[in-house]
């Protein structure tokens, strides 16, 4: 686990400056959780009442609208850590969403109780809570003016460019539900870009 810590911390540091003390008390709530590919963490009508830092595996949170599966985030080790439900954490309402693993899951797992207490407990921790709000807040805005604002090339592209990894891990039918598209409208846009680059 000493490596898994090691890359935890790491990331809170990329946000806040914890003291050791503080770090400590992060690690006494921690809860080391794995979990097989396909497994349901949250499903609508649930309150999410955990945040979950990944440290292997990916996972996607995704909702279901009049039979169709949209797909709003993706969660891996090396972009956004942590996975939830912000609104449902901050508002202890009903989620809308499905929260899934779509590999085997490695993970570190915090439940809000605990979070709020070291809120209460530690300045830093309240500016981590706040900074990660607004990334979340931020991350939403963007997959909305995507949508609203760019036809399916352009988020396609936007995807080539943002988020590449993301197109080499995640299988096509989950990407073409990240993009609001069946899987053949995905499959022909790739084609129409790739023959537009030769």
């Amino acid at each position: 686990m000493q490596q898994e810590w090691i890359s935890m911390r790491t990331f809170f540091n990329q946000m806040v400056n914890l003291s050791d003390e503080a770090w400590e008390a992060v690690l006494s709530v921690a809860h080391f959780k794995q979990y097989e590919k396909k497994r349901l963490l949250l499903s609508p009508g649930q309150v999410c009442d955990r945040m979950l830092f990944i440290h292997q595996g990916a996972m996607r949170l995704y909702r279901i609208e009049e039979g169709i599966d949209i797909t709003y985030f993706f969660y891996f080790p090396d972009s956004f850590a942590f996975a939830t439900d912000f609104a449902s954490f901050k508002t202890d309402q009903p989620t809308h969403y499905f929260l899934e693993c779509i590999e085997d899951c490695w993970v570190t797992l915090f439940y809000r109780s605990d979070i709020y207490n070291l809120y209460e407990r530690f300045i830093q921790m309240q500016k981590f809570g706040r900074l990660m709000a607004e990334y979340a807040y931020l991350m939403m805005d963007r997959r909305m003016s995507h949508f609203q604002f760019h036809d399916l090339e352009t988020r396609y592209l936007a995807l080539l460019q943002e988020e590449p990894a993301l197109l080499q891990r995640v299988p096509q039918h989950l990407i073409a539900t990240y993009l609001g598209v069946t899987p053949e409208s995905l499959s022909r846009i790739k084609l129409k870009v790739a023959q537009q680059k030769k």
